[in-house]
């Protein structure tokens, strides 16, 4: 075992680091460079895998009566401190699946939507899941991800009918509006 760590061990002036510690430190210069990547993900299911959005419209028009026909539903991940690479290598086993996920980088929003996300200290499962596979995937990752959800709306709604709709989809003591 001892013969092994010593292959992966680099030498830095009169210090020796492992792979992982000398990786870590670049990672943390990276970051006081501002090379450290920090994106913005917009995962929306494919058409034919939309069964949040349906449900989300089935629930709006039972509890509040409000007649909407359509609308998007994308699930938001902010992505901090990881790499271009490693981004990559994580797209599509992390954040999305191929054949039911499209994902936006940048996307343009009007004005009817809704964007919420956990409270600080509120735990967040699906940032949790998605840390734990990143950590999984990329070697000392030291990254941090938060998540949202964001609800656009691709048809005339009244400012009173989306209040209605923010007070069904935002729990003040657990979320807050992004």
């Amino acid at each position: 075992y001892l013969k092994k760590q010593k292959s992966f061990n680099r030498k830095v002036g009169h210090m020796t680091l492992l792979d992982s510690t000398m990786q870590n430190l670049e990672d943390r210069y990276n970051i006081l460079k501002g090379e450290s990547m920090q994106t913005r993900l917009y995962i929306e299911r494919k058409d034919e895998h939309q069964i949040e959005s349906q449900a989300l419209i089935q629930e709006i028009k039972q509890v509040l009566n409000i007649n909407i026909s359509n609308l998007r539903y994308f699930v938001i991940y902010d992505i901090k401190g990881l790499s271009n690479e490693a981004l990559d290598k994580t797209l599509y086993t992390v954040f999305a699946e191929k054949n039911k996920d499209s994902i936006h980088f940048d996307l343009p929003l009007n004005n009817l939507y809704i964007a919420y996300e956990y409270l600080p200290g509120q735990y967040d499962q699906r940032a949790d899941s998605a840390l734990q596979c990143l950590q999984l995937l990329v070697k000392d990752s030291q990254a941090d991800i938060k998540t949202g959800t964001l609800i656009m709306f691709e048809e005339n709604i009244s400012s009173d009918a989306l209040e209605k709709i923010k007070d069904l989809l935002i729990n003040n003591v657990e979320s807050r509006e992004k």
